[in-house]
């Protein structure tokens, strides 16, 4: 539950706005990274009173140089990681990989705190299927977090939620998910 002094990691944070309405709703600091200046300037100059910073980077290589172990109350990327190459390689090596969505999202699972969640929105399919070269279907998670999954005391819980479950009806959009993970242990 975010609250006034939690701490977010917007990952493609855009032009700032959902940090806006995380301290404006709950009093909580974001720090944004998105790969396209025009947004982050934008951040910058619209929100430059409130307690949040925005730079400039590239998620697919290099996340992983500004995330800080356990740091952060909560993690959101909305409609980020579908843009990143998925890649090529077999479940077990994605982590190794730096351009995948896995790699990415385990990257974000390492920046939350112990109670703190990875949620990764809208994961979208194409044409009423998941086209593995775009976006990754839910059974993939599973792979990626094999490692946390498996073992007997649980490190992570993780939920898949079509996100017409979590908006009012009608949503009339292609079926697409969120992928929701907290940490329960280091």
């Amino acid at each position: 539950k975010l609250s006034s002094g939690s701490v977010v990691l917007d990952v493609g944070s855009g032009c700032g706005h959902h940090a806006y309405w995380w301290y404006r709703w709950f009093g909580a600091m974001s720090i944004g990274v998105d790969q396209l200046e025009s947004a982050v300037a934008s951040a910058r100059m619209t929100l430059a009173r409130l307690p949040m910073r925005f730079c400039v980077l590239d998620v697919s290589t290099h996340l992983h140089t500004v995330v800080h172990q356990e740091w952060y109350d909560a993690v959101f990327a909305v409609s980020v990681l579908t843009y990143l190459a998925v890649g090529s390689e077999e479940c077990a090596d994605l982590p190794a990989g730096r351009k995948t969505q896995c790699s990415a999202m385990r990257v974000m699972f390492s920046a939350v705190r112990v109670g703190g969640i990875v949620w990764n929105s809208h994961n979208g399919m194409y044409g009423g299927k998941w086209d593995p070269l775009v976006a990754w279907g839910p059974e993939y998670w599973d792979c990626c977090f094999a490692a946390e999954l498996v073992q007997p005391d649980p490190v992570i819980k993780m939920w898949i939620v079509a996100e017409a479950d979590l908006f009012l009806p009608p949503l009339s959009a292609n079926p697409s998910y969120s992928l929701i993970i907290r940490r329960l242990k280091p």
